[in-house]
């Protein structure tokens, strides 16, 4: 499945900088089905710039073909049932990738502007959601962060090859500092939480 049959199982557009990554073919990988998926692996181990592929970071992203709102069905059915709150009519929430420990990484639209924000869906508690992004290029600065947390190799080929996803902006707060420099540049960001829900 492809990036434009993906939104439109949503009725979106991805984030600009998304769709650009998809249009220079970093994210060929996607668009396999998970079974299909196991045939092929090793060609994109050696391909550095697969999109978040080798690079060693607590993001996954879903397949075009898994990116479906069954990821967050379950998340928010306990949503109404512990606490009587649903999201927000004017919010839409769009799974892309996810955390081992089952978090679920989202666009966040809002049909009263034209931001697409990234959060993270927490699984547990009381179905909590983190801010990452108020933009995917801030996403992505974010996710260069946390391999530096997860010891990615700072000089290897798959770094260097998604610094190049990066604006100006976000490289220039990555490149000469050290791995130990940069893990403290994600400890010191702060966990934004937002609200996006409301009473049934």
């Amino acid at each position: 499945m492809d990036m434009y049959t993906a939104e439109g199982k949503f009725g979106v557009k991805f984030p600009q900088k998304f769709r650009e990554l998809y249009e220079r073919d970093v994210m060929e990988w996607m668009e396999y089905d998970q079974k299909d998926f196991r045939a092929v692996y090793n060609k994109y181990r050696d391909i550095p710039s697969a999109f978040c592929y080798q690079l060693a970071a607590d993001f996954e992203p879903f397949f075009f073909s898994s990116m479906d709102k069954s990821n967050l069905e379950d998340y928010l059915s306990w949503m109404d049932e512990d606490s009587g709150k649903v999201p927000d009519k004017h919010y839409k929430l769009v799974p892309f990738g996810q955390v081992q420990n089952g978090d679920i990484y989202c666009f966040l639209y809002d049909d009263r502007c034209d931001d697409i924000k990234v959060v993270l869906v927490w699984h547990d508690g009381d179905c909590e959601i983190q801010l990452l992004g108020n933009d995917f290029d801030e996403f992505l600065y974010w996710v260069m962060l946390n391999a530096a947390d997860w010891d990615e190799d700072i000089n290897g080929d798959v770094w260097k090859a998604h610094l190049g996803y990066l604006t100006p902006e976000y490289r220039s707060k990555i490149i000469g500092k050290t791995a130990d420099e940069l893990k403290d540049d994600f400890f010191a960001m702060h966990e934004n939480m937002i609200d996006i829900f409301v009473d049934v």
